[in-house]
């Protein structure tokens, strides 16, 4: 397909004697992306689709997104579920018990459900407990009188014992009840909260803490949906703060949640603090808002207070109320503020939410909060010291999710056409959202200026994507007797910067062109010395607050080359498009290639890389959940039958061999190249 360009182009051949360097005097405009960089703070708008064929088109992808940023796509198998549970304390209308299910072999989820009297089946209710010191055995004592001052609080027991007087009134009106540990609270302490599954390696396979404890909430919903007390039609979920990341994070991947309560989280604002709430990819072109919008149609509510929510009902929930019209199911969605309290979920956000799941669990009349007998601690406790069971440790976790990954891959080979499409078809539609970048539709030439070159004729060229408005330099070369062919080429080098014809013609011979093809070499991103890397720093230097909001470098080396190809597929005197790469920039080739194989003729690269030896998230390379697609050797298995010739002499893998010899095409080769 070839696409329209808007500006006409000089391509006038000068001819000169003159020196070999050519020193270019046009000046460019600054590229805006170096500064852009998007934190978990600030404002994070989100426009609804206007129409339900708009959004039936992006919500798939949106989807994908939430899947990869959590480490569940591909999805992982579910050993069969192990749990255990014993009775800790009996009430009029309730009994507590304390419980564990096993998440994955060696890993235990923890908590305390809360059963009512009378026969079930009885709608259930998890509670994520969110950020609280303490999490499940949180004791405020000390802020008891000050809650009962301010209003925040009306009876002492549910001041100091808050968490517990959501699940005692929920199961109060009828509701099994599951309050469960996050990772290193309360009887959750085998991995820290914040300092495991942050490495690099933990990074490129996809495993976080983000999705070791969205993992954990899915595990917990199977036990709930599978209980034979527990009807499944009526599921919900509540957390406050951190507890309502993993609330809206959970419904939006799993339609078994009917009806979600996240209080104090959700808004245009700040997105999360903590390391749980933020990874790789999760709000990159989209915010909370966006993923709670997947949500829909189903029930959605929230609360605000005087934080980052306070302004809910005017930013954000419009545009949810947009989305949920579609369905014709607006009154499905709602959010209310208190600005008079701080950050809390205190007696009248809880009495928001009681509402709101007695309207969608069918729980029928809703009477007020009354007080109730607490337990401590050592009560609620799953476990008595002298018992607690050793559990996996953060590199057993890592090691446990990476071999379920690498099951997944076709390694040994592919059986047949079919799988190498659906494999094609995978590393295409990921990929595509890992780099945040595909073809632009719209390609204009801002500047230009001619350059003399008495092989024929060479200009500097300044592109604009039409749809972001990002420039890239490129040198447009073209030889005095011209094939028709193009070969753009990723190269390491600012070639803006030297215009030199010798190094074109180097570079001709580097790239394996032939010397009837044009040349299009870019400057692509981050390439010049003055560029540096741009990380959130004012977190814990886990570097997912910055690729969960921004593209990777990588990405946007990626993003540049794809304008450049882009540019010359629309030219109309071009037959064809050829990709090449040199040196460490030859993976960047690949990557880009791999989204856009059907635009180009052949690809020449070196392979100078592969991404497990990077050991540093920070590194300009990195690519976060690139060996979930099998690394460099995966995605490459997706470019059969494209022509490729690797300028190294490492042997081809047998992923990459087995693609070619289903595609029915010549396998790559091998040419090592060498200069004198």
């Amino acid at each position: 397909m070839r696409l329209v360009l808007t500006a006409t182009l000089l391509l006038s051949a000068c001819t000169t004697h003159g020196p070999p360097v050519i020193k270019s005097e046009l000046k460019r405009e600054a590229d805006s992306r170096p500064s852009q960089l998007v934190t978990l703070n600030g404002d994070h708008p989100w426009t609804p689709p206007s129409d339900i064929e708009e959004w039936n088109e992006r919500r798939p992808a949106a989807l994908l997104q939430l899947r990869i940023a959590v480490g569940l796509e591909p999805r992982l198998p579910k050993p069969p579920l192990e749990s255990s549970q014993r009775l800790i304390a009996e009430r009029d209308d309730y009994s507590v018990w304390a419980i564990r299910v096993e998440s994955f072999p060696g890993h235990w989820v923890t908590g305390n459900l809360y059963i009512p009297k009378g026969d079930g089946p009885f709608p259930a209710v998890l509670c994520p407990h969110g950020h609280w010191p303490e999490g499940r055995f949180t004791d405020r004592a000390e802020l008891v009188e000050s809650e009962l001052e301010s209003g925040a609080e009306s009876d002492p027991v549910a001041a100091r014992f808050h968490l517990q007087a959501r699940c005692v009134q929920l199961a109060r009106m009828g509701c099994l009840v599951l309050h469960y540990d996050m990772v290193g609270y309360a009887d959750s302490t085998a991995l820290s909260h914040t300092s495991d599954l942050t490495s690099a390696s933990s990074q490129l396979w996809g495993v976080s803490h983000l999705g070791l404890q969205t993992w954990n909430s899915l595990r917990v919903l199977d036990h709930v949906a599978e209980r034979s007390d527990v009807d499944p039609a009526r599921i919900g979920i509540t957390g406050g703060s951190g507890g309502g990341t993993q609330s809206f994070i959970l419904a939006a991947l799993d339609e078994r949640i009917r009806a979600t309560f996240p209080a104090v989280m959700v808004s245009t604002e700040m997105q999360g603090g903590c390391v749980c709430e933020n990874g790789p990819y999760l709000r990159v072109g989209t915010s909370n808002i966006g993923i709670c919008a997947l949500i829909a149609p189903r029930a959605l509510g929230m609360t605000g207070a005087d934080d980052w929510t306070l302004h809910i009902e005017e930013r954000g929930l419009p545009e949810l109320k947009q989305v949920w019209s579609l369905y014709g199911r607006s009154d499905a969605v709602e959010a209310k503020c208190f600005p008079q309290f701080g950050h809390n979920y205190n007696t009248h956000g809880r009495a928001r939410m009681y509402a709101f799941m007695a309207r969608h669990l069918q729980l029928g009349e809703v009477k007020p909060e009354r007080s109730f007998e607490p337990l401590s601690p050592a009560e609620l406790s799953v476990y008595a010291e002298s018992q607690r069971p050793r559990e996996s440790d953060a590199s057993e976790v890592a090691a446990w999710w990476r071999d379920q990954i690498q099951s997944a891959l076709p390694v040994q080979g592919m059986l047949n056409r079919v799988g190498l499409e659906a494999w094609k078809e995978r590393v295409q539609r990921e990929l595509t959202l890992m780099l945040n970048t595909s073809l632009p539709a719209k390609v204009t030439v801002k500047q230009t200026e001619a350059l003399s070159y008495e092989g024929g004729s060479a200009e500097s060229l300044e592109l604009q994507r039409g749809d972001d408005g990002s420039l890239v330099n490129v040198l447009w070369v073209k030889p005095k007797r011209w094939s028709g062919d193009v070969r753009v080429i990723s190269s390491p080098a600012p070639w803006s910067e030297q215009l030199s014809p010798k190094s074109w013609d180097r570079m001709k011979s580097e790239a394996g062109a032939d010397t009837d093809e044009a040349l299009l070499l870019v400057d692509v991103l981050g390439i010049k010395t003055s560029f540096k890397a741009r990380f959130d720093d004012s977190r814990s230097g886990y570097e997912g607050y910055t690729t969960g909001y921004n593209r990777s470098l990588i990405g946007e080396r990626a993003h540049d080359l794809l304008t450049a190809i882009s540019f010359a597929s629309s030219l109309s005197e071009v037959d064809e498009v050829h990709l090449a790469g040199t040196g460490r920039a030859g993976p960047w080739a690949i990557l880009t290639a791999a989204l856009c194989a059907d635009e180009l003729a052949s690809l020449q690269t070196e392979r100078a890389w592969k991404f497990h030896e990077l050991k540093d998230a920070r590194h300009q390379d990195f690519l976060p959940s690139a060996l979930r697609l099998g690394g460099l050797e995966g995605i490459i298995a997706a470019l059969a039958p494209l022509p490729i010739t690797f300028f190294d002499d490492a042997p081809l893998s047998p992923f990459i061999r087995s693609a070619w010899s289903v595609s029915g095409a010549p396998a790559p080769k091998n040419q090592p190249l060498s200069f004198n």
